[in-house]
């Protein structure tokens, strides 16, 4: 698995490739307010993990591992906002979603993504929890924590 940086490298990568731009480590250094040297080293490793083509002073290519990696990021996030979402988590969304991202096993994606597709099919079932949520705005959890 790849760090949440290198994810975000990956994804700006991806992104070029798909609005067929070509994109260097300057370009990425732009786009990100990165260091130059950063993100050099950065894509080196995306290099080495086999995710890009990369030589000095040519334009970074995503290979077809890269490719298939960045749908999987992609899908992932969609997948884990929409679990947010159904839980009606909108406080600091972004950095929840990037927190859970990071820490997910496969296993537990999958069951997440089984969730979301049964919440999506099952409307009434997210409507009755909102409703659960709004009787019950007292934690029994947390409660312990005071």
């Amino acid at each position: 698995m790849l760090s949440s940086t290198l994810e975000h490298y990956l994804l700006v990568i991806y992104v070029s490739k798909l609005n067929q731009e070509e994109i260097t480590c300057r370009d990425i250094a732009k786009k990100l307010n990165q260091p130059i040297k950063q993100v050099m080293q950065a894509v080196q490793r995306l290099h080495y993990q086999k995710y890009i083509d990369y030589s000095t002073y040519q334009p970074i290519e995503i290979n077809d591992n890269g490719i298939r990696f960045a749908n999987y990021l992609i899908t992932r996030d969609r997948i884990v906002e929409q679990f947010l979402i159904i839980l009606d988590i909108t406080e600091n969304m972004q950095m929840e979603k990037e927190t859970i991202c990071q820490y997910l096993s496969q296993d537990t994606l999958m069951k997440m993504e089984q969730f979301v597709l049964f919440a999506i099919s099952n409307p009434q079932f997210v409507r009755e929890y909102k409703l659960f949520l709004q009787a019950n705005k007292e934690s029994i959890l947390l409660k312990y924590l005071s």
